[in-house]
């Protein structure tokens, strides 16, 4: 089960079914306290109670930016780097973002 610990950080106390981090509950699901949210998958519901309770464990090495998803930090540090992964395959426009080549693509070419 997914709940708060005393110093405000949210855990996984066991009870889950399957092992390691985003495990499937077996026919269980995690019941977000706070509002009518539920899954079964441990780590989303982790991810999802950061949101109420405002933790933002991953921390840009470069600038004071932090957030609750350690996929969010990969893409902001991406604006650090210039670094753009992501190729328009029509001309010559990259993203560092996967959803904004889509757009590009969407904008621009159909």
């Amino acid at each position: 089960m997914v709940r708060l610990n005393s110093g405000g950080q949210v855990t996984d106390e066991g009870g889950a079914k399957g092992s390691g981090k985003g495990s499937v509950v077996g026919v269980k699901k995690h019941q977000c306290p706070h509002c009518p949210y539920s899954t079964l998958v441990t780590a989303r519901m982790i991810d999802h109670m950061r949101t109420h309770i405002g933790e933002r464990p991953f921390l840009c090495p470069h600038c004071p930016y932090s957030t609750s998803k350690k996929d969010h930090l990969r893409r902001h540090v991406l604006t650090h780097t210039g670094e753009k992964p992501y190729a328009c395959n029509i001309c010559p426009y990259r993203s560092n973002r996967k959803d904004t080549l889509k757009g590009h693509v969407w904008t621009h070419h159909t």
